[in-house]
């Protein structure tokens, strides 16, 4: 978080007015974070993040060039390729279960989707010290606080999203998957 605050700062010439939320109780050595991120900053919530207030999203990057960025994309890409350097396997699992999040995601079709057997998928999660309920849980949290906060949505839309039976079913999972009510994560 503090290299991406220290880059914006570089990039934009300006300190920006970044929040920062934390999924862990406030720490004895707070000192640091104040040091490095600045005074804005929120302990328990459900995920980390930090965000800036909307209207940044239309305020052009001063410099910028859409003809450097595709030409710096294209380098990397191919620097990647030469390298021979992947996504991590957990990245690529959170990605598929986010971009089918509103399907009714089964472990099966999670597995033939990488190619390999529902066995195999569970060894390479236990490995990766995860199992596929957890991965699943964690996008369903990330996405539900991605429509509370960017997209303003209530939660009974973010259940019907989800394809989660009703509110207080919904409830009870968020609760589960954060450890806070809805309630608290919207606050």
């Amino acid at each position: 978080m503090s290299a991406i605050q220290a880059l914006s700062r570089q990039l934009y010439q300006s300190k920006l007015p970044w929040t920062f939320e934390f999924n862990f109780n406030e720490p004895d050595y707070i000192e640091q974070y104040w040091t490095h991120l600045g005074g804005d900053l929120t302990f328990n919530r459900p995920i980390n993040m930090m965000s800036l207030p909307s209207h940044f999203i239309h305020e052009p990057l001063p410099g910028a060039s859409a003809t450097l960025a595709t030409i710096s994309h294209q380098q990397a890409l191919q620097y990647m390729s030469a390298q021979h350097l992947q996504q991590s396997f957990l990245l690529s699992v959170h990605q598929y279960l986010m971009q089918n999040i509103q399907n009714n995601i089964q472990l099966e079709h999670t597995a033939e989707h990488f190619q390999m057997s529902s066995a195999t998928l569970k060894r390479k999660l236990k490995k990766h010290q995860t199992h596929f309920q957890a991965q699943l849980d964690q996008s369903r949290l990330h996405t539900a606080i991605h429509l509370y906060r960017v997209h303003g949505f209530k939660t009974e839309q973010i259940s019907q999203y989800l394809q989660i039976n009703d509110t207080t079913n919904f409830r009870r999972a968020f609760k589960r998957w954060s450890g806070l009510t809805v309630q608290a994560a919207q606050s």
